[in-house]
Order: C-alpha cells, then sequence, then structure tokens
C-alpha cells in the first residue's frame, strides 16, 4: 500500500477536484452485458467504484485502491478485489484488464468532466510509478488522456495519435517507434477510437503502413486555381504477383451530407441527407489492366474473366468495358489469395472518398477543366473555358489527386458500386452500407473520358444493367477488426 499512499499525498490538495459528486451510487443504470448485470445484481454497492475502474487499459489492487480513496472513499473496501476476480483476467503479476466490450459499456456512462479527471489523475499515478517501475506506461497505458478523448472527441484523439507517429517517423527513431506501437497495441479495443480510424495508425506503428505526400488543388468558377495545399495520406501496398501491386489508402471515418443540394443535380441526387461513414480503405488508383490481368489468372471462384477486356490498351490504363459481375468476381478472386476481405465499394462510401471533406459539385472546388481530369471538356459546368477532350482514357494517376489522396475520382472510367439502383435516396441507408434491393440495375459513379462534366460531379450517379463500354472500378477493403 505504500504506493496508494504516495499518490495520495501528492494528490490530496486536489482530492475535492478529483471527487465524484454528481454520480449515483445506487444500482439504476441498465446494463447490457451479462456480465455486468449479474455483477451488480450481486453487488450493487460497487458501481460507483466499477465505473472509475474502467478507466485505466489495465490495474493492480494498489491502483484500484488509489481510485476509490481518491474518487470514491465511500464504496467498500471489498469492492476492489470483487471487482478484480469477477470482472478481470489477470495479464501478469498483480495485473488484470477487463473484457474490451464491458469496459467500453462502462466507459460510456463516464461524463466528459469525469473523464478528465481521471485523465489528470492517471497522468500524475504513472509519473510517479515510472519513478520505480520503468515498464508503468506500458502496463497501464502511457496516454491516458487519449481513453478520455476517446469518448469525448474520439477524431482529436485520433489526431494525437497520428501526430506524435509523424513526428518518430520523421525524426527516425525507430527505438521509440517501436515502443510506441507496442503502447498503442492497448488502445486497439476502445471502441470509440476503431470507428473513428485507429487501425490504420497501428498499421503505420507497427511498419505495416507507408505515407505520401501529395498537393490538393483548388479552382474557382472560371477554373482557375486558387489554392494549392500540401497533404500526406497513408497506405498500405498489396502484392499481387507478378511485380505487381495494388495501392489502398486508409479513408478515415465521418460523417457527410450525401446527395446533391437544392439547385444542383436530379432527383436521383436527392434527398440530401447525412452518412456515418466507418473508416475503411479504398484503392488509390482505379484498377489497371496489368492488375486485371494478374488477377483474370488466379483460380476462378464463380465467373470466367476475360485477360483484358479493354479497348484502350496499357499496363497502366484503367481496364474498362468490365460487366458488375466480373468485378465482383476480381474482388472475390483476391479476397481468396490474400486472406482479406476485398468488395466494391457502396456508393455511400465511394461518394465520401470522392468529396474528401468538401461540399462543391467537385472535390476540385466549383468546377474542373481537362488540366485536372480526363472528360469530355467540349463542354463546361460554369465559367471555366472549354479544354481538351481526349478521346479515349489516360494512364491512371495523371493529374491532381483529391484531399484522401486518391486519383481519378472524375472521370477517366465509370466505376461501379455495389449498390443497387433506386431512383432517389428516400429511406436510404445512413451507415454507409450498400443499399441492396434486387433491382437488377446496378450504380455507377465518377463519369468517364466520354462524358460532360455533369456527369463526373461528386453527387453525380447513373444506372447501368450490369455492363458498360465506359466502365471500370476501384476495390476498397474495410479494415480487420484487432
Amino acid at each position: 500500500m505504500l504506493g496508494c499512499w504516495v499518490a495520495l499525498r501528492l494528490t490530496q490538495p486536489t482530492i475535492k477536484y478529483y471527487m465524484t459528486k454528481n454520480m449515483n451510487n445506487s444500482p439504476t443504470t441498465t446494463f447490457k452485458h451479462p456480465h455486468l448485470q449479474s455483477f451488480l445484481k450481486r453487488y450493487p454497492t460497487h458501481q460507483k467504484l466499477l465505473l472509475h475502474a474502467a478507466f485505466p487499459l489495465a490495474l493492480t489492487p494498489e491502483l484500484l485502491y488509489c481510485l476509490r480513496e481518491n474518487f470514491v472513499p465511500d464504496s467498500p473496501w471489498i469492492a476492489v478485489s470483487d471487482i478484480l476476480l469477477f470482472l478481470c483476467h489477470p495479464v501478469g503479476f498483480q495485473l488484470y484488464e477487463m473484457s474490451p466490450d464491458v469496459r467500453n459499456e462502462l466507459l460510456h456512462y463516464l461524463q466528459p468532466e469525469e473523464l478528465h479527471k481521471l485523465s489528470d489523475f492517471m497522468v500524475e499515478y504513472i509519473r510517479q510509478q515510472l519513478k520505480t517501475n520503468y515498464r508503468a506506461d506500458e502496463d497501464l497505458g502511457a496516454a491516458p488522456q487519449w481513453t478520455a478523448l476517446a469518448y469525448i472527441k474520439p477524431e482529436d484523439a485520433i489526431q494525437e495519435i497520428k501526430d506524435k507517429i509523424q513526428a518518430l517517423l520523421k525524426n527516425q527513431d525507430s527505438r521509440k517507434l517501436i515502443k510506441f506501437a507496442s503502447v498503442l497495441e492497448s488502445y486497439a479495443e476502445i471502441d470509440p477510437l476503431i470507428k473513428a480510424g485507429l487501425q490504420p495508425l497501428l498499421m503505420l506503428a507497427s511498419g505495416e503502413y507507408l505515407t505520401f505526400d501529395f498537393e490538393v488543388v483548388t479552382v474557382n468558377r472560371r477554373g482557375e486555381i486558387i489554392k494549392r495545399e500540401p497533404k500526406q495520406a497513408t497506405y498500405f501496398v498489396e502484392d499481387l504477383g507478378n511485380g505487381v501491386t495494388l495501392d489502398m489508402v486508409a479513408i478515415p471515418g465521418g460523417k457527410f451530407m450525401m446527395g446533391s443540394p437544392e439547385g444542383e443535380g436530379r432527383d436521383e441526387e436527392k434527398p440530401q441527407h447525412e452518412v456515418t461513414v466507418p473508416p475503411f480503405f479504398m484503392g488509390k488508383y482505379q484498377v489497371t489492366q496489368a492488375q486485371w490481368r494478374v488477377v483474370a489468372a488466379l483460380p476462378k471462384i464463380k465467373d470466367d474473366l476475360k485477360s483484358n477486356p479493354s479497348e484502350f490498351k496499357g499496363d497502366n490504363l484503367p481496364v474498362e468495358g468490365v460487366f458488375w459481375d466480373d468485378a465482383v468476381e476480381f474482388c472475390a478472386r483476391i479476397s481468396k489469395a490474400t486472406g482479406k476481405e476485398y468488395r466494391l465499394p457502396s456508393e455511400a462510401e465511394w461518394e465520401y472518398a470522392c468529396r474528401a471533406g468538401t461540399t462543391t459539385p467537385f472535390h476540385f472546388g466549383e468546377t474542373i477543366t481537362s488540366e485536372l481530369a480526363n472528360y469530355d471538356a467540349n463542354y463546361t459546368f460554369a465559367d471555366e473555358p472549354k479544354g481538351t477532350y481526349r478521346e479515349k482514357t489516360t494512364a491512371v494517376g495523371s493529374f491532381p489527386p483529391n484531399a484522401f489522396g486518391l486519383y481519378d475520382m472524375h472521370g477517366n472510367v465509370w466505376e461501379w458500386c455495389a449498390d443497387d439502383w433506386h431512383g432517389n435516396y428516400i429511406n436510404a441507408p445512413t451507415n454507409g452500407t450498400a443499399w441492396i434491393s434486387r433491382s437488377g440495375t446496378k450504380s455507377s459513379r465518377g463519369g468517364s473520358w466520354f462524358n460532360y462534366t455533369w456527369f463526373c460531379r461528386c453527387a453525380s450517379r447513373y444506372n447501368f444493367d450490369l455492363i458498360d463500354d465506359n466502365s471500370g472500378f476501384r476495390v476498397v477493403r474495410v479494415p480487420p477488426r484487432t
């Protein structure tokens, strides 16, 4: 108990600051997890301490006693041993953890003010423990403020973690990066962090992920560049064999307004509605003919694939003239070969990825020009001049990317989505999933080299009867939960 009394002396002037005064000590909270239900039915007086015990990533008997003394001194002493014995499992010498689902549910009931207080307490506690235990930060969590932020502002926690990783990468401090990756793994079961995009950062910290720098441009109605902004994105490389690879960019989760606003678009792009999209990976480029040829040679899952159905030939040109069923077969073959789930994007994922945080008709701004995309530039959208109509596809990555680091989201080839066609967004899903109804036609996005600007907008969508000469696609993969 000596360490506990040290921590108590350090925090004694601020005990009133730490003390919980607004949390009901009676077991009125209705928990969903059966272990919590049975535990609190047996020990109703332990609820208050139990909520606080969920904050640290791991517990020691000493730490739990300190939490009791500083936050809930009216909780019975026996609650410490009951919590450790019945709701935790040992992971080391006098070191215990709650199961992630139990911990996540408990933390959702703590108020933001209380989370901040717990964060401050744990920072001081770990600082003191490091004087005698050099592994205290690894055992208990090096940055408890991330746990607090995870349930208050998870996006801020993700940004702090990302900044920390980028600083370590910039300094090329491999030793600290390896240690940080180990610590970061302990946050992998915090549900709000997973939803906000922690998985790509785990891969980046562990060396599985790469970064690339690029420039994003914004244009006005005349097509003039009015802003240039440096950006960085993270991605992983999937080896398809024969020297051919597939770059998959990490797309952070978030909310956006799907569809076109009043004054823009047609009925099938309305009503505009808010959609929440979980994090995912998306192909940096449209699938190329080289990638198609390698995958077409893999064992058949359901359908045969032509080695190259494209009219315009070239390894780095996008594959086109692809049936929707063939695009699905392509995804199935990669999934089988890699052991990872690849698929077509939902319309919501595609538009969210295309917009990349923008709300204008194009991710470039109010319009596009033939210097920014491959389309029929004989026709204009706003006040930009007419441009070049190339009358064919162009090599992927020939034009500037959007803010997520995705190329050719406007024009070049139409891109198949997983959704069945619906004539409007009434009753459309709001969670980012594909809308399936067996309509017989499929949705496609982005426009092509053959189309004028209107068809290339972020919100533009078209229905094809499973085949179109100008259709290609790009793939997505949902991050696995660790």
